[in-house]
């Protein structure tokens, strides 16, 4: 039975070193506007983006790979979602650790 379900917790757990700002609101200065409006259902087939802003506080020195270009890679930390159905039963998804690569720009 396809029922939705109400969004009750939506985080990124940073990385130790990591900020993170969620951009989801229609004014930086009043973050209570969020561009979802007040509704937190979500139905079936239905999709739903988060826009969050991760900020490492340190950015490490690339590392040359074998075709000559400068990466490394940052781990910025995990997503967790908690959920509640139409019936009221409880679920949760938790991410492990997600890891962004990044490259030196030279100009």
């Amino acid at each position: 039975m396809n029922m939705p379900i109400v969004i009750d917790h939506f985080v990124v757990l940073p990385a130790e070193g990591c900020t993170v700002v969620l951009q989801d609101y229609l004014d930086e200065a009043n973050t209570d506007t969020s561009v979802f409006g007040v509704n937190k259902w979500v139905k079936p087939r239905d999709t739903r983006q988060q826009l969050f802003r991760i900020t490492p506080a340190v950015w490490p020195d690339p590392v040359s790979t074998k075709d000559g270009r400068n990466y490394t890679s940052i781990v910025i930390g995990r997503v967790d979602i908690t959920w509640l159905s139409a019936y009221g039963e409880r679920g949760r998804i938790q991410t492990s650790n997600m890891t962004i690569k990044v490259r030196r720009l030279t100009f």
